[in-house]
Protein backbone atom coordinates (compact mmCIF):
# COMPACT_ATOMS: atom_id res chain seq x y z
CA UNK A 1 0.00 0.00 0.00
CA UNK A 2 1.36 3.40 -0.94
CA UNK A 3 -0.78 5.59 1.30
CA UNK A 4 -2.47 5.63 4.69
CA UNK A 5 -6.11 5.62 3.64
CA UNK A 6 -8.54 3.24 5.29
CA UNK A 7 -10.26 0.86 2.86
CA UNK A 8 -12.10 -1.30 5.38
CA UNK A 9 -11.79 -3.25 8.57
CA UNK A 10 -11.76 -6.81 9.85
CA UNK A 11 -13.01 -7.88 13.26
CA UNK A 12 -12.05 -11.30 14.54
CA UNK A 13 -11.70 -13.33 17.66
CA UNK A 14 -9.11 -15.75 18.98
CA UNK A 15 -10.32 -17.87 21.88
CA UNK A 16 -8.41 -21.18 21.76
CA UNK A 17 -10.08 -22.46 24.91
CA UNK A 18 -13.64 -21.87 23.73
CA UNK A 19 -15.81 -24.98 24.07
CA UNK A 20 -17.34 -24.20 20.65
CA UNK A 21 -14.77 -25.19 18.04
CA UNK A 22 -16.06 -22.69 15.47
CA UNK A 23 -15.43 -19.81 17.92
CA UNK A 24 -11.76 -20.54 18.59
CA UNK A 25 -10.45 -18.57 15.59
CA UNK A 26 -13.23 -16.67 13.91
CA UNK A 27 -13.83 -13.75 11.53
CA UNK A 28 -16.79 -11.83 12.90
CA UNK A 29 -16.94 -9.10 10.30
CA UNK A 30 -15.06 -7.97 7.23
CA UNK A 31 -16.12 -4.74 5.57
CA UNK A 32 -14.48 -3.05 2.60
CA UNK A 33 -15.49 0.09 0.77
CA UNK A 34 -17.35 -0.90 -2.40
CA UNK A 35 -14.77 0.93 -4.52
CA UNK A 36 -11.97 -1.17 -2.96
CA UNK A 37 -13.50 -4.61 -3.39
CA UNK A 38 -11.81 -6.96 -5.82
CA UNK A 39 -8.38 -5.40 -5.29
CA UNK A 40 -6.98 -7.95 -2.83
CA UNK A 41 -7.58 -6.10 0.42
CA UNK A 42 -10.10 -8.65 1.70
CA UNK A 43 -7.80 -11.56 0.91
CA UNK A 44 -4.95 -9.71 2.63
CA UNK A 45 -7.08 -9.15 5.75
CA UNK A 46 -8.28 -12.75 5.97
CA UNK A 47 -4.86 -14.24 5.29
CA UNK A 48 -3.31 -11.86 7.81
CA UNK A 49 -5.05 -13.66 10.65
CA UNK A 50 -3.76 -17.11 9.70
CA UNK A 51 -0.27 -16.78 11.25
CA UNK A 52 -1.80 -15.67 14.55
CA UNK A 53 -4.26 -18.59 14.49
CA UNK A 54 -1.36 -21.00 13.89
CA UNK A 55 0.64 -19.37 16.69
CA UNK A 56 -2.32 -20.12 18.95
CA UNK A 57 -2.31 -23.74 17.70
CA UNK A 58 -5.53 -23.39 15.74
CA UNK A 59 -5.88 -25.41 12.55
CA UNK A 60 -8.87 -23.58 11.09
CA UNK A 61 -10.47 -20.16 10.92
CA UNK A 62 -14.23 -19.87 10.64
CA UNK A 63 -16.46 -17.16 9.22
CA UNK A 64 -20.22 -16.83 9.20
CA UNK A 65 -22.12 -15.23 6.33
CA UNK A 66 -25.70 -14.93 5.22
CA UNK A 67 -26.16 -16.68 1.86
CA UNK A 68 -27.75 -14.73 -0.95
CA UNK A 69 -27.22 -12.56 -3.95
CA UNK A 70 -24.63 -9.85 -3.37
CA UNK A 71 -23.31 -11.56 -0.23
CA UNK A 72 -19.75 -12.57 0.60
CA UNK A 73 -20.14 -16.33 0.04
CA UNK A 74 -18.22 -16.43 -3.25
CA UNK A 75 -15.39 -14.42 -1.71
CA UNK A 76 -15.02 -16.73 1.28
CA UNK A 77 -15.35 -19.86 -0.85
CA UNK A 78 -12.53 -18.65 -3.13
CA UNK A 79 -10.37 -18.42 -0.01
CA UNK A 80 -11.16 -22.03 0.92
CA UNK A 81 -14.01 -21.57 3.36
CA UNK A 82 -16.97 -23.87 2.96
CA UNK A 83 -20.42 -24.10 4.50
CA UNK A 84 -20.64 -26.33 7.55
Amino acid sequence: MDDDRVVGFVMGNFDPGNEIDASRAHIWRLNLAASEQGLGYGRFAVNGGAPEARRRRQTRITAFWVPGEGGPEDFYRRLGFRPA
